[in-house]
């Protein structure tokens, strides 16, 4: 419920991310392949969650005494409580990414734009769910091998799971932050127009064939061709 919350600003301001640049002209199709795509994530994190939760006990691998039992039945209570949100969270995403798609088969390009600003969250929500499913799976993870292999083991576990789950917010910010309209000082592709000795750091390669691939696709990002409508008007 806390991560819910904290998230609800998130599921609006996706939606808006991924319509920003959108051409208008095919938005129904590219509304449903992003629903298909989330919800065939969905089904592989599914089967990995259902496993989780349908595994034998914690069994603990090292030694332990009678004063550990109560410690070791709390780990799997936190384990089998983590793994359940995570499955609410998956199934919810699964359900809503299959509902998205039904309600807007039957709509036109116009009417999906509408269907879209009368339901401003059915693209953020069903990504943050799956990824809510997933950072609670990494962390019922991190019990498992807390209960299984001791604290030592846990805390790299529970310091991978940090690290995913950090990484993985920075790296989807990141990817909203994209704009294709070159005059935005903000466009991190305008690069490829440039000498090599401008490229930024996070080029990591910059030898004969990388430097002919990227600004042939730099030409051709620029090249004269009529402009899709978009929903975008200038940041």
């Amino acid at each position: 419920w806390v991560v819910s919350c904290c998230r609800v600003k998130s599921d609006t301001q996706m939606t808006s991310d991924i319509l920003e640049f959108v051409d208008v002209s095919d938005i129904k199709q590219s509304a449903r392949n992003i629903w298909v795509n989330v919800a065939v994530v969905n089904a592989l994190v599914l089967t990995i969650i259902i496993a989780m939760l349908q595994e034998d006990p914690i069994e603990a691998k090292f030694d332990t005494d009678d004063n550990m039992v109560d410690a070791l039945v709390a780990v799997q209570e936190f384990y089998i409580s983590l793994l359940l949100v995570g499955f609410m969270s998956n199934v919810l995403s699964l359900m809503k990414c299959i509902v998205n798609l039904t309600y807007s088969e039957p709509l036109s390009n116009k009417d999906v734009i509408k269907y879209f600003i009368a339901n401003p969250n059915s693209l953020g929500e069903p990504v943050c769910d799956v990824c809510i499913a997933c950072m609670f799976s990494f962390l019922a993870m991190a019990f498992w091998v807390l209960g299984t292999y001791g604290a030592p083991n846990a805390a790299l576990a529970f310091a991978i799971t940090v690290y995913v789950s950090g990484y993985s917010v920075g790296y989807i910010r990141g990817k909203a932050q994209f704009t294709p309209d070159a005059n935005d000082p903000k466009n991190e592709w305008s690069w490829a127009l440039k000498d090599q000795k401008e490229w930024p750091t996070y080029v990591h390669s910059k030898d004969e064939q990388t430097v002919r691939v990227f600004k042939s696709l730099g030409l051709a990002a620029t090249s004269e061709e009529k402009e899709p409508v978009t929903t975008n008007e200038g940041k």
